[in-house]
């Protein structure tokens, strides 16, 4: 399970390798926000969970990312590790 970002003029991109897709969702959300910033070793950390569904496994993608960004603007976190479990048809994809 690992990560690389991609950099590009416009923006930065993320490239994950896993063998399942929770686990695929969690290196690309890691991806994602390590991105931003580094997390403050001596910051507070707290758990928080939220529910996605969506009608395929791209759009899983992106509402699972959209969701977490969204929730770390909103709540003004900087999220840094991740578990994430797929309870649907696309668990076996």
């Amino acid at each position: 399970m690992t990560y690389r970002l991609l950099s590009h003029t416009a923006d930065t991109g993320v490239e994950a390798t896993a063998p399942g897709l929770d686990t695929l969702l969690a290196e690309l959300a890691a991806g994602m926000f390590a991105s931003m910033a580094s997390p403050n070793p001596g910051s507070t950390a707290r758990w928080i969970a939220t529910r996605v569904e969506s009608a395929t496994v791209d759009d899983l993608v992106v509402d699972v990312l959209s969701e977490l960004l969204g929730r770390a603007e909103v709540e003004d976190l900087l999220l840094c590790e991740f578990e994430i479990s797929v309870e649907s048809r696309f668990a076996a994809t």
